[in-house]
């Protein structure tokens, strides 16, 4: 059975894939969601820099650990998603994005 995220809808690729935690869990994330404002959606979006997506991978997902920039880029790209009709997250038939590396 494919994971959930905590609005109940499945979990799926990721705008990035799967990628490898560096915290040691020896685990995959994907798109690491959370919710403010009303709005579930993922944190791990093309607008990081590698920067960002390393600390993502590096701590523990905690929602109130969440650099406010990471937060606000993640939360701008959900509503621009929205505004095009689209879901916040990564859906299948979507181009998936190359890892940061600046």
């Amino acid at each position: 059975m494919a994971e959930l995220r905590e609005d109940g809808t499945p979990k799926q690729a990721g705008f990035f894939g799967q990628l490898s935690r560096a915290d040691g869990s020896n685990q995959v994330s994907t798109e690491l969601s959370v919710e403010a404002d009303g709005m579930l959606f993922p944190l791990m979006v093309p607008t990081l820099s590698k920067q960002e997506l390393d600390f993502l991978l590096t701590n523990p997902p905690d929602p109130q650990k969440i650099p406010e920039p990471i937060l606000m880029k993640a939360m701008e790209h959900a509503y621009q998603r929205q505004q095009q009709g689209k879901s916040a997250f990564w859906e299948p038939g979507e181009p998936q994005f190359s890892v940061p590396q600046e």
